[in-house]
């Protein structure tokens, strides 16, 4: 597991776009979004929780820095063969800082809810620094740019 409180984000990644979906939490200071142009491993868009999301607007856009990605596999509810989905979800900020414990746990939770909501089991796998969030994010640019053509 990296250490979430050492490293920088990547200056190329330092402006990342996502579409915002509905703003939860005390003070909504967590907003479920999506990453526009990006193409992640199981075939989707890049899925990202928003920090200090405020009163967001579901549709709206806002610019982030990637600092740090939750690893979860989810598991399709009220199947005999489960749907098994590794994803990465990019944890972005308005500026770099540390997720302290529990920052993490919070984020964890609200991430569970927001799957639970959509009928999938919810299994924490682990959590990734900004080097890791940028370089994922960087090659679901590349991998979305590639399947366009």
């Amino acid at each position: 597991m990296a250490n979430l409180a050492t490293h920088e984000p990547r200056p190329q990644n330092a402006a990342v776009r996502v579409v915002l979906g509905a703003a939860l939490g005390a003070g909504k200071q967590f907003a479920w979004g999506t990453i526009p142009s990006t193409l992640a491993d199981d075939g989707d868009v890049v899925e990202a929780i928003v920090l200090d999301a405020g009163s967001s607007i579901p549709g709206a856009t806002t610019t982030r820095t990637p600092v740090g990605a939750l690893s979860v596999r989810l598991d399709e509810r009220n199947q005999h063969e489960p749907d098994r989905d590794e994803r990465q979800i990019l944890v972005l900020a308005t500026s770099a800082r540390p997720l302290g414990l529990q920052l993490r746990r919070e984020l964890e939770r609200f991430c569970t809810l927001t799957y639970e909501a959509r009928g999938k089991n919810v299994h924490i796998t682990g959590w990734e620094n900004a080097a890791y969030a940028s370089d994922t994010l960087t090659r679901a640019r590349f991998d979305f740019a590639r399947a366009s053509g």
